[in-house]
Parts: C-alpha cells; sequence; structure tokens
C-alpha cells in the first residue's frame, strides 16, 4: 500500500512539474514563496519532505530563470533549499541610533495627520516608505501588496468624490494600497478576504510608522463596501489601470506634516495584558 501511494505521489509530482513552465509570471511568485516558506518550516521542526524539496527547487528555478524574483529571494531560497547562508549584519535594538526606546517613541508618537505643508516629497523618501512596507510579514510570505503613488490633482479629486473625505482633497499625494488576490490559492472568497486584509494592514502600519519618522504626515482611509460604490471603484481601477485581479484596500493621504494632533489617551497595559486565562 505504501509503494502504491508513493507511486501516486511520483506521478502527480510529475504532473505538477508540466504545469509549472505554464504559469504566469504572478502565480510562479506566489507558488514559490508559498513553497520555500513551507520547506523552511518544515526544517525548523526538522522533518524533510522530499518532493515539497523538489517542488520548491524547481519553482526556484524557473522563477529564477525568468528573471522575476530579487536577488534577496534568490539569497533566501539558496539558504533553505541548498544551506547555503549569506551573512547577514543585523543590528541589535540596543545599539546607539537604533534602541528600543526610540522606536517606541515612533511607535507612541504616530498620529493620524490631516494637515500637510506644500513641501515637495521626493522619490526617496516614498522608496523608504515601500521599503518598510515590503518587509511586513504576511501570510506563507506571499508579499501580495502593491502601492501606487499620485500626486495628480485630477486623479487625487476622483478619489475624493469616491470617498467623499476632504482630506483626500486636501493631500499633496496620495498612496493606494492595491493587494493581489490571485496570490491566494484558495475557493472560498472569505478566506481570501481574511488574508487579504491581514497581509495589508501589516504592510501598512509598517508604512505609517515610517512616514512619521520621516517627518511625513499620513491617514489610512478605509474602502470598506459600504463606504465606496461599485461604480466609484470601477472608476479608479479604470482611471488608474489597475488590473481586475487587484483590489484597492486603502487610501493614504501624505504629504509633509504641518501640523501633528496631540496624543490621546490609551489603555492602561494591566487593563488588555493577560496570562494564561482572561
Amino acid at each position: 500500500m505504501k509503494l502504491i501511494k508513493h507511486i501516486y505521489r511520483l506521478f502527480r509530482f510529475s504532473l505538477y512539474l508540466n504545469r509549472i513552465s505554464n504559469y504566469s509570471d504572478e502565480k510562479l511568485e506566489t507558488q514559490f514563496r508559498k513553497k520555500i516558506h513551507s520547506v523552511e518550516n518544515a526544517h525548523k521542526e526538522k522533518r524533510f519532505d522530499f518532493l515539497s524539496t523538489m517542488t520548491a527547487r524547481v519553482l526556484f528555478i524557473e522563477a529564477r530563470k525568468r528573471g522575476i524574483i530579487s536577488q534577496s529571494e534568490i539569497d533566501w531560497a539558496e539558504n533553505v533549499l541548498y544551506n547555503k547562508p549569506k551573512i547577514e549584519e543585523r543590528v541589535p535594538l540596543n545599539k546607539k541610533g537604533n534602541t528600543k526606546d526610540e522606536l517606541l517613541d515612533v511607535i507612541r508618537n504616530r498620529r493620524s495627520v490631516r494637515s500637510w505643508t506644500d513641501e515637495e516629497v521626493g522619490l526617496k523618501k516614498f522608496r523608504l516608505l515601500i521599503d518598510s512596507a515590503r518587509w511586513a510579514p504576511s501570510s506563507c510570505n506571499r508579499q501580495p501588496w502593491h502601492f501606487l503613488i499620485t500626486q495628480d490633482e485630477d486623479k487625487i479629486d476622483l478619489l475624493y468624490k469616491a470617498r467623499g473625505q476632504k482630506i483626500i482633497k486636501d493631500a499633496p499625494y496620495c498612496i493606494l494600497v492595491l493587494i493581489n488576490t490571485e496570490a491566494y490559492q484558495y475557493n472560498n472568497k472569505s478566506m481570501v478576504e481574511y488574508y487579504m486584509l491581514l497581509d495589508a494592514a501589516a504592510s501598512i502600519q509598517n508604512l505609517l510608522l515610517m512616514a512619521h519618522s520621516l517627518g511625513l504626515g499620513a491617514c489610512w482611509i478605509n474602502l470598506a463596501p459600504n463606504n465606496i460604490t461599485k461604480k466609484s471603484r470601477s472608476e479608479i481601477h479604470n482611471e488608474f489601470k489597475i488590473p481586475k485581479n487587484y483590489e484597492l484596500i486603502t487610501l493614504i493621504p501624505i504629504g509633509k506634516t504641518r501640523t501633528l494632533p496631540p496624543t490621546p489617551g490609551r489603555k492602561d497595559i494591566e487593563n488588555i495584558m493577560h496570562i494564561e486565562n482572561f
């Protein structure tokens, strides 16, 4: 019986390998990240699955051949699949210039900013924002997010009319946070939406914290179905040429902070932290 199961798995594996070459770049990227992540977790648990590892290697080879993965992802895959670790410098939080207190200050002092100056925000700062967002955790390391930046007044006006909040119209820039829904291989729509929102939220928080540390003010605006019509959402997709498989999750008006709102109160730690039992 075990032999039959093994032969069946090999048969399925051969069929899967034949399909990989026909994958779109987006699907290949997603499957590559998910499979490497799975193999990495198996290694941590001291498990080894020959077929999973071989599948991951085939996905890696194909993705690398197409040139659709970054150097850091190549380093990651080589470490997981071939035990070729890269030396990576990690800065401890107690080092000068990167203390845990400074990090906590950024977290504590970040505010939702709704007032901006006319000062230009250069591309370098936007790259830092997106860099911080891309290092957020995501389910199975899918990294499904994309970020679309605009300072076009007509486009920002369209966003304002779609959502109806004046701060959008007043913003010098706006970031659209998009999620590639094809990154999730679920037939259940609710499962896709669940992971999609979690992944988006993690990247948004990273971006907002970096914005504050750079002297930029931002405010995330939700685009829940009850806050924007299907027609308006479609108009935004058309105007920004957003592919159909990308879901618009939120808008982030952003610019150089004019005034920082006062810090609101927070619950005491003792009122929200529980040990063992609630």
